[in-house]
């Protein structure tokens, strides 16, 4: 995959790991991660 194709398949990543309780998430975009998980909150109110 291109790097320009993998942001978005990283975030789903990141965001099924914090559904699933990971303790740890390495990330080199943590702004896209707290957006995704702000959504994910938002939307199971």
């Amino acid at each position: 995959m291109k790097v320009e194709e993998r942001e978005i398949p990283t975030v789903i990543a990141e965001l099924y790991l914090c559904i699933q309780n990971v303790e740890y998430i390495r990330t080199h975009e943590p702004k896209n991660l707290k957006q995704a998980l702000k959504i994910w909150n938002l939307m199971n109110k």
